[in-house]
Order: C-alpha cells, then sequence, then structure tokens
C-alpha cells in the first residue's frame, strides 16, 4: 500500500512522537502496520504515515458495511433497527431549526440510513446524501426517496446552496483534506445554518486502557486524523463555525472495534471474531458508557455542534 508522510492538521507540525501502531484489525486489507503520532506542539493525534486518497478502493473494499448496506433497518437487521431508533431520536432535535422546505446535506452518507429516516420525518425538506461511492441498490432506495445523491469525493464535490443542516457523522477522521471540506461547509451553509459533527473522542474514558493500539477508535488505516473536544472546537471555529453544543455519545461500535483487534492480536480467525450485529455486546457496550455518562466520564464518541455566524 502506497503511502505518504503528513503534518499536524491543527498546528501544522511535523514533530510528533508515536503513540499507538496496528494494522487493519477490521477489514484486514493489508498487513501493513500504521503508526498515530501525538503532535509534540498541539497534542493532536494523527496517522503518519497515512496512505494515499489513490487507496481508497482499496482500504474500504466492495463488502464495506456503508456499501452493502448491513446497517440498514431492512429486514430482520437487528443492527439496523436499533441504528434506526438512535437516529431518529436525534434528527428531532436537529429538524426543528431547519425551516419548511429547507435543504439538509448529509456528507458521507454511506448507505444512506440516515437520510432516508430523515425523510420519514421530514417529507418538505430537500436532501441531499454525498459520498465517493454509493451502491447501485442504495442510490435506487435513495432516490425513490426523494434524495438527491452526488457520489463524489467530499474534498471536490459540488454541494448546494443556502444550506440549512449539514450533518458529518463519522466521516471526519476519514478525509484526506479536511481544510478543503471545512471550507466547503462554510460555503454552503446560510447565516445561522448547523453544522453538526461526529466523531471519535481522544478523551473517552477507554482509550487509555487500549491506547497502545487495541483501542477501536484508532480504526487501522481508515482514519487519518482524531481529535480531542477542545481540538475538535477550536477548529471548526477556525472557519467562521461558532460552537453551540458538545455532547458524550454512547459508542458501542467502537467497544466493537477494540473487541475484535484484541481478538486479532490474540490469532482469533475473522470468522470467530466480534461482529457488529451481535445484539448482546451492543447492549452491553451501550450499558457500560451509560453507566460511564451517569458517573460523568467522557466517552469515546463526540458530537460537537456549531452555527455560522
Amino acid at each position: 500500500m502506497i503511502t505518504e508522510k503528513t503534518s499536524c492538521l491543527l498546528c501544522g507540525a511535523d514533530d510528533a512522537e508515536i503513540m499507538a501502531s496496528g494494522a487493519d484489525y477490521d477489514c484486514e486489507t493489508t498487513a501493513q502496520v500504521f503508526h498515530f503520532g501525538r503532535c509534540r506542539s498541539c497534542g493532536h493525534i494523527y496517522l503518519n504515515p497515512r496512505p494515499t486518497a489513490e487507496c481508497a478502493p482499496e482500504i474500504y473494499p466492495s463488502d464495506y458495511y456503508t456499501l452493502d448496506a448491513s446497517h440498514q433497518p431492512d429486514g430482520w437487521s437487528i443492527m439496523g433497527r436499533m441504528k434506526d431508533v438512535v437516529v431518529r431520536s436525534r434528527l428531532r432535535a436537529f429538524m426543528r431549526g431547519v425551516p419548511h422546505g429547507g435543504t439538509v446535506v448529509d456528507l458521507g452518507c454511506g448507505d444512506g440510513a440516515l437520510l432516508l429516516a430523515m425523510r420519514r420525518e421530514r417529507p418538505d425538506a430537500r436532501l441531499v446524501g454525498v459520498d465517493f461511492a454509493v451502491s447501485a441498490g442504495q442510490r435506487q432506495k435513495m432516490e425513490k426517496a426523494g434524495v438527491v445523491v452526488i457520489e463524489s469525493a467530499l474534498e471536490t464535490a459540488q454541494l448546494p446552496e443556502n444550506v440549512s443542516l449539514v450533518i458529518m457523522n463519522q466521516v471526519i477522521e476519514h478525509l484526506w483534506d479536511v481544510d478543503a471540506c471545512m471550507e466547503k461547509v462554510r460555503s454552503c451553509l446560510r447565516t445561522g445554518g448547523m453544522f453538526s459533527v461526529c466523531t471519535p473522542n481522544t478523551d473517552g474514558y477507554d482509550r487509555p486502557w487500549f491506547h497502545s493500539g487495541a483501542w477501536g477508535g484508532y480504526y487501522f488505516p481508515r482514519h487519518l486524523n482524531l481529535f480531542s473536544r477542545e481540538g475538535l472546537s477550536r477548529y471548526m471555529e477556525r472557519f467562521g463555525l461558532r460552537v453551540t453544543r458538545r455532547n458524550s455519545l454512547l459508542a458501542p461500535l467502537i467497544w466493537m472495534s477494540t473487541a475484535r483487534a484484541l481478538q486479532l492480536r490474540r490469532g482469533w480467525p475473522r470468522w470467530a471474531r466480534l461482529r457488529d450485529g451481535n445484539v448482546f455486546f451492543l447492549v452491553l457496550f451501550c450499558l457500560f458508557d451509560a453507566l460511564a455518562l451517569m458517573l460523568g466520564q467522557v466517552t469515546s464518541n463526540q458530537q460537537v455542534v456549531a452555527v455560522k455566524e
């Protein structure tokens, strides 16, 4: 796999200490070992060296979950139905700020689950989904629901204007050119428009337990930048976005990835490792995080919401 050297996204320094190493423990697209460094100047954590953007088809294979819709709420997919309940509960707070007929853009729409749930809540809204690859089946479902699908890299996508809400769920950590994407978000939002980012949180209470490389938030080699809550807030404010809300979210899928990383290190075959659809462990890990939140802890999943001034 071709890799490239990079520098800190937040401060531009190129002096980082290696703090976590690992291979692709989820899809096993390569046996190559990757390293996360912590910037000595500002503390930001980033993958260095990292795969080049041309490696995207290699590290996101055709059976990647956002392409095969394995998390969709279709049929008997327990994972999909749980996701649908969570998505709908989060949507209601957002959609109150979207005017009738307003435009919502989902950057990194994946299998379209969020937009399809949103359509059921708000038939009046103009919905746009953007991703570098969308399966033919999911494109058909979204277009049938009146969702505009833009198949393009986020950094170069042509976005609509006067957007009321931009959503980026578990995407910013995957981007090669984060600055370019943030400029697009700022430009497309109307004044007062909202921008919501959900991403792993390096301040999560569980990360120090698996800091050397098994923590699920590392997700080698697809996660390129990992943010603390303060780091993400400062970064968004750099683009004229005023942070209005910061939340800790349940992180069962990060726990699932952590478990798979530990199983891989112990030599478990891929077929025997924990799957995202395992309801028992999904519920168990949700309870872990719910208890941690009750005790005032910060989880490994965060949401930061900002408004364009």
